[in-house]
């Protein structure tokens, strides 16, 4: 039997709810992670998950070097592959990407750091605008320098 402790202080299951588990423990506690936990889960798999486009973007870069080490030929060939309609949505779909994760990281970063200055601890708020300030400083410098 299903000690009482166990899924009452967890999940916050009363016994009469234990016994369907018990009794049918396969779908009750699917259904029952789905309603409870998969929420949360499911926002920081999706989160985690960004890491997939930047590897699409990383090989993206290798080609583009390589492609422009090789020699004009080779230069045409990327470009020529980066105005495919399907290279180009699985771009769009990668800044989207980053842009979440950046999101959900700036907003993750202040309840890590904590800043004090003269006896006062800086706002989450404050923080999170420095580092949209900082990217948006940092991406109009790489614009500049590559539009030289």
């Amino acid at each position: 039997m299903i000690p009482s402790y166990s899924l009452a202080q967890v999940f916050g299951i009363s016994i009469s709810e234990q016994r369907k588990i018990y009794f049918n423990h396969r779908n009750t506690l699917i259904s029952l992670l789905s309603n409870t936990l998969i929420g949360f889960y499911r926002f920081y798999v999706i989160r985690e998950a960004t890491a997939i486009p930047q590897i699409w973007f990383s090989l993206v870069v290798l080609y583009g070097l390589f492609s422009l080490a090789a020699g004009p030929e080779s230069w045409f060939n990327y470009v020529t592959f980066l105005h495919n309609p399907i290279v180009l949505l699985i771009n769009i779909f990668t800044l989207i990407a980053t842009l979440f994760h950046t999101k959900t990281w700036f907003e993750l970063a202040p309840k890590a750091v904590n800043i004090v200055i003269k006896n006062k601890k800086i706002a989450q708020e404050s923080i999170i605008k420095l580092l949209w300030g900082i990217t948006f400083l940092a991406t109009i410098i790489i614009l500049a320098i590559a539009l030289i």
